[in-house]
């Protein structure tokens, strides 16, 4: 079932318009299936998925403990526009090396410059000045608000849409950072949500490359131009994943772990034949050989 997507972003000269986008449906509830499928069983790239954030914890930092939810606070904020596994291998040293940069009572306390040396540049953001700024005022609120104790924002409902929204009163938590934010910490057990359907999934570069290669989402140009553009697509593959896991019977929060993990580590050529989605693929169809799963 091919369905016209309708426009749903403003035109202007600074951004392609969604114009002529189709959705797959059928073809996309069985892109996730095959995804998750894998995914569960563990095979090919998915052997050994440990640069998932909800993998990511510091030497001696107790699972579900206060400094665990501050780790996630302070890290989620800053994946965008860098490499993920990057970003978390720098933040877990940082952690083992300067801690008070991730006690709020300690940050408020410093200068924004010094927040930018000691922790943006060893971070290696891509906005480091803007980093900082977040990092300082994140802090500031979480004092205020909830007793510097981001469990306390975590389980301030349980009601998913307005826990998002909560979350994205603070700097730095946009579509992509706070729906990830909320997918690691109800993964991890921090609160228990309702009503998850009502919440887009994290879309990144990852989920709009698998969206358009293998043409479960589609348009008048190749699928490398969208993925170029991929920053004016979100919302569009965010509904065509996200009705993909209804369809499927999935819970969105499994798809998107595994569509993150097959996006960056998968979508290689060396790597199309371990890809479950390789014969739906505009990269991997035409690719010889015996798929290895």
């Amino acid at each position: 079932m091919t369905t016209k997507l309708q426009s749903i972003c403003v035109h202007d000269k600074r951004r392609p318009s969604t114009d002529g986008l189709s959705t797959d449906a059928n073809r996309a509830s069985f892109v996730a299936s095959l995804i998750v499928s894998a995914f569960r069983e563990g095979k090919g790239i998915f052997t050994n998925p440990v640069e998932l954030v909800e993998n990511q914890m510091p030497e001696k930092v107790r699972l579900l403990s206060r400094e665990h939810a501050l780790f996630l606070f302070y890290v989620v904020p800053q994946d965008h526009g860098v490499s993920s596994a990057g970003l978390y291998t720098k933040a877990k040293e940082l952690h083992r090396e300067d801690p008070d940069v991730f006690d709020p009572s300690a940050v408020v306390k410093l200068e924004l410059r010094d927040i930018e040396k000691r922790v943006s540049r060893k971070l290696g953001v891509r906005y480091p000045i803007e980093s900082s700024r977040e990092w300082h005022e994140n802090s500031r609120m979480l004092l205020e608000e909830y007793e510097g104790d981001p469990r306390k924002l975590f389980s301030k409902t349980k009601e998913a849409q307005k826990l998002l929204k909560e979350i994205r009163r603070f700097r730095g938590f946009g579509p992509k950072t706070g729906a990830l934010l909320l997918r690691a910490i109800s993964n991890l057990g921090f609160v228990e949500l309702d009503n998850l359907e009502d919440v887009l999934l994290p879309v990144d570069v990852h989920d709009t490359r698998i969206a358009f290669y293998t043409r479960s989402l589609a348009g008048p140009n190749t699928p490398d131009w969208y993925v170029k553009n991929y920053m004016s697509y979100v919302r569009p593959v965010q509904e065509v994943w996200l009705s993909a896991s209804q369809r499927a019977g999935l819970d969105w929060r499994e798809l998107d772990r595994a569509l993150w993990i097959l996006g960056s580590k998968g979508c290689a050529p060396e790597k199309h034949g371990i890809c479950p989605a390789r014969d739906l693929c505009v990269k991997g169809e035409h690719i010889g050989g015996t798929n290895l799963l």
